[in-house]
C-alpha cells in the first residue's frame, strides 16, 4: 500500500507540474494504463479480452529474425541510423522549413514514414543529453500488418520512402522485442 501511495502523489506531483507549464495531463488508473499499452502494441482486442480468463490460451507474442508477433498481428522495428538535414543548421527539428509544405522538417518526415500502408504505424524520438552536452536523439519505426504478406508490403514501402528521404534505416534484426518496446508509450528506457 506504502507503494501505491508514493506512485499516486508522484503522478499528482508531476501532473501538477506539466499542467502549470500549459499541458493537458490526465493521470491514467490501471485498466487505462494496461488498455493503451495493448492498443499501442496493436494487441488483438478479442484476445485481449480473455486474456483474464481461467482456462489456459497459447502464447500471444512469438519473435522471429525479422518480426514480432502479438497475437495475429506482425511488427518490425526499425532504428534511425542516419537522419537526413532536419534543419538550417543541422539541428534535428529545426526551426526552418523547406519544400513547398510550410511544415518543418522533423514532422515532414515522421508523415512521411508513418504513411506506409499497413495496419498501423509508429514513430518514437527519444532525446537524451550527449557526451559533450548536446543533444542525442534516436528514433525508431514500427510497422504492423495483418499477415506476414502485409508487413512485407509494408516493410518494402517504409524502406524506399526512408531512401528517398535520405533517411538511413536499420532493420532490427534478432533485437525485434528491444524495438518494440521503444515505440511503446513507457516514458523512456536506457
Amino acid at each position: 500500500m506504502g507503494a501505491q501511495k508514493c506512485l499516486v502523489r508522484a503522478a499528482d506531483q508531476l501532473s501538477s507540474q506539466l499542467t502549470g507549464k500549459g499541458f493537458r495531463v490526465t493521470v491514467l488508473n490501471e485498466t487505462e494504463v494496461s488498455t493503451v499499452i495493448a492498443t499501442s502494441a496493436c494487441a488483438n482486442p478479442l484476445v485481449t479480452a480473455q486474456a483474464g480468463r481461467p482456462e489456459p490460451v497459447e502464447r500471444r507474442t512469438e519473435e522471429s529474425p525479422r518480426a514480432w508477433r502479438c497475437d495475429n498481428r506482425r511488427h518490425t522495428t526499425y532504428g534511425v541510423r542516419r537522419w537526413p538535414q532536419l534543419g538550417g543548421s543541422g539541428a534535428p527539428g529545426g526551426s526552418s522549413t523547406s519544400g513547398t509544405s510550410g511544415e518543418p522538417p522533423l514532422p515532414r518526415l515522421v508523415a512521411l514514414l508513418t504513411a506506409v500502408p499497413a495496419l498501423a504505424t509508429t514513430f518514437s524520438l527519444t532525446l537524451a543529453r550527449g557526451e559533450r552536452q548536446e543533444v542525442a536523439l534516436c528514433g525508431h519505426v514500427r510497422v504492423t500488418g495483418r499477415s506476414a504478406a502485409e508487413l512485407d508490403a509494408a516493410r518494402r514501402a517504409l524502406e524506399q520512402g526512408a531512401r528517398q528521404a535520405g533517411t538511413g534505416l536499420v532493420r532490427l534484426d534478432r533485437e525485434q522485442l528491444p524495438g518494440m518496446l521503444a515505440t511503446l508509450p513507457l516514458g523512456g528506457a536506457r
